[in-house]
C-alpha cells in the first residue's frame, strides 16, 4: 500500500499495477475518507477490506479521527468494531453504520464543501 499524499488517496498494488484506492481529504484536522474503488478484476479477493484495514491501521498510528463518507469503509468499520474509536463523535459522516449519535454536533462548513466538490 503506498499513500498517495499529493492526490489524496491511498493505493494497493500488484506489481507496478495500482488494483484499489482509497481517496481522502483532510478536514478539520481529521481524514475524511472519500471513496473506495478496485479494479473490477480484482473485486471479490479482498482487496478493498485489506485496503481499509492498512488505511485504518496507518490512521491510527497519527492519532487523527475519521469522517467516513466511503460507505465501503463504513460497513468494514460495522464488521470490525475495534476501529469504531476512530471514528470522529461530532462528525461521523454520512458513510458511518450505524450513523452514531451527534449530540451537539454543529455542520462543518469544511466538510460541507468537500461534500459540494465530490457531486
Amino acid at each position: 500500500m503506498l499513500n498517495d499524499a499529493e492526490h489524496g488517496r491511498w493505493v494497493a498494488a500488484l506489481g507496478p499495477e495500482a488494483i484499489g484506492e482509497l481517496s481522502y481529504r483532510f478536514v478539520g484536522g481529521r481524514v475524511v475518507l472519500l471513496t473506495t474503488w478496485v479494479d473490477p478484476a480484482y473485486r471479490n479477493h479482498r482487496v478493498a477490506t485489506e485496503l481499509v484495514a492498512r488505511v485504518l491501521d496507518e490512521i491510527r498510528e497519527t492519532g487523527k479521527k475519521i469522517t467516513i463518507i466511503c460507505p465501503v469503509v463504513g460497513e468494514f468499520i460495522e464488521r470490525n468494531p475495534e476501529y469504531a474509536d476512530l471514528i470522529d463523535k461530532v462528525h461521523p459522516g454520512a458513510g458511518a453504520h450505524p450513523e452514531p449519535e451527534r449530540a451537539g454536533a454543529v455542520p462543518d462548513e469544511e466538510l460541507t464543501a468537500v461534500e459540494r466538490d465530490l457531486t
